[in-house]
């Protein structure tokens, strides 16, 4: 099994790819690699605007992925206590506007990038490389799956 520096597991199932982003999950997260084009237009996003902050305010490179099965998860809906930005493909956003977990999940799985503070996507992804998020869980208890099966329901009506 490959592995990164930082000892992450490099090797992982492509569960999605848009034109700037192939989305890959592994054992302990999801990296977020950039294609030819992707590497291209974080150049091109830097000679405009130089450090561009959060992979959130990457709007331009996650446009395809976000609502295209793909949610951002505000760290309050989860119980997280970070400024990180959260996704998850395990979830909806329901009328209220918050994240929900899927009410058919046990534990829904969420992606933190938990180097925001240190790291610039569009800096790495400029320089053809991808950028890691760690993989968490919010466990589904049988209260909470009760109220998002309502959510799921309304939202779904």
């Amino acid at each position: 099994m490959a592995k990164s520096k930082l000892g992450h597991q490099t090797s992982g199932k492509i569960v999605m790819k848009t034109r700037y982003l192939t989305f890959k999950v592994s054992d302990n997260g999801l990296y977020l690699a950039p294609t030819k084009e992707g590497t291209a237009e974080a150049k091109e996003m830097l000679e405009r605007q130089p450090r561009r902050g959060s992979i959130s305010e990457q709007g331009d490179m996650l446009e395809e992925a976000m609502g295209n099965g793909w949610d951002y998860v505000n760290p309050e809906d989860v119980g997280a206590l970070t400024d990180a930005t959260i996704i998850s493909n395990d979830g909806f956003i329901a009328d209220d506007g918050k994240w929900y977990a899927h009410p058919h999940a046990k534990r829904a799985v969420v992606f933190a990038h938990m180097n925001y503070a240190v790291e610039d996507p569009i800096e790495t992804w400029a320089d053809g490389k991808p950028v890691f998020l760690v993989k968490d869980g919010v466990t589904v208890t049988p209260e909470y799956r009760k109220l998002i099966q309502k959510k799921w329901d309304d939202t779904n009506g």
